[in-house]
């Protein structure tokens, strides 16, 4: 169907005498210029740009068009009206060569194609996730202070643990000099069993010997490896007994300069307790082992073991990065 258009001259249009070339005054003059084209319509002679100008279109539409002139509408070409899309569809549609939506349907979406699962590689741990879950270091668990088994504090001292970014750090007020250990644990659990833990020390004195470490204590005396150090000697890797959180007695083990973080793990079997240091978190080699019997605190003095620090001339954290418990 083609467009009908039918213009409607405009109202009190005067006569023109284009034969005499009179034009009356209440013509507008502006209309009429040297080489105009005059019509006639309905009797009234009027220049062709006037009466486009000023003519009404009317009559019906057609084509892409539907209704009446002056005011038609663009025709309607489907009645897929409304939206399309949401958080498990997506819009398909249909575009004609004018550029027009001719249809649309909400297509499903699927996994088809896309990734189903995702499993750990070498040096990480997580297995494999098809929904959710996590993928983490292997041989790392890091730990948080509501994760702790170590609830019970022996010479506090103003000491703290939070949970941070890479696992929980002790913070050791400064002692003002003097020595003063501190103790995180809990009752040892049933023999045999293993504590390995990745600890890191950050301390600014340089005069002093701060500490971080896992190990045992009685109650009064303590025996752990750890960082000791960070003084102008640097950091060193040892192994300790403390007659009290005050009094340092002895290196059972002086290891070798290191940085300030290391791998350890103690173990106790039963019958002789052991600490081990590793720089990969895998391969560990025994710096110190003992019969409990014969050991600084003895066939019972195993009781508690626990997270160390020590701070005696300025702040020091005690960082653990990864802390597990095995048997």
């Amino acid at each position: 169907m083609s467009d009908t258009m039918v213009l409607t001259p405009p109202a009190g249009v005067l006569n023109v005498q284009a034969a005499q070339g009179l034009i009356p005054a209440a013509y507008p003059s502006t209309e009429l210029t040297a080489g105009s084209m005059l019509i006639t319509v309905s009797g009234t002679q009027q220049t062709l740009a006037y009466w486009l100008a000023n003519s009404t279109p009317g009559g019906a539409a057609g084509g892409d068009l539907t209704g009446t002139y002056p005011d038609p509408t663009i025709a309607a070409v489907n009645t897929d009206i409304g939206t399309y899309g949401d958080g498990t569809h997506v819009a398909q549609v249909t575009v004609n060569a004018k550029g027009q939506v001719t249809a649309a349907v909400a297509v499903a979406i699927t996994g088809s194609g896309g990734v189903t699962s995702i499993t750990a590689g070498n040096g990480l741990s997580g297995g494999t996730i098809t929904t959710s879950g996590n993928i983490g270091i292997a041989g790392v668990t890091q730990p948080t202070v509501s994760g702790l088994p170590f609830t019970v504090w022996q010479n506090q001292g103003g000491a703290t643990i939070t949970t941070n970014a890479v696992g929980v750090s002790m913070f050791c007020p400064s002692s003002g000099g003097s020595n003063a250990l501190r103790f995180l644990g809990e009752p040892a659990p049933s023999t045999p069993y293993n504590f390995t833990a990745h600890v890191t020390m950050t301390q600014l004195d340089s005069g002093h010997n701060g500490a971080a470490g896992i190990g045992w204590s009685d109650g009064t005396q303590y025996q752990f490896i750890g960082i000791v150090g960070a003084n102008a000697s640097g950091a060193f890797v040892n192994v300790q007994y403390w007659t009290t959180n005050s009094a340092f007695s002895a290196n059972e083990f002086s290891g070798e300069q290191t940085r300030t973080d290391c791998w350890f793990q103690i173990t106790d079997d039963g019958t002789n307790v052991t600490f081990a240091l590793s720089n990969d978190g895998i391969n560990f080699v025994t710096a110190y082992t003992v019969a409990k019997a014969s050991g600084a605190l003895g066939a019972t003095g195993y009781s508690h073991v626990g997270l160390i620090g020590n701070g005696p001339g300025s702040d020091t954290y005690a960082t653990f990065t990864s802390l597990t418990q095995g048997t």
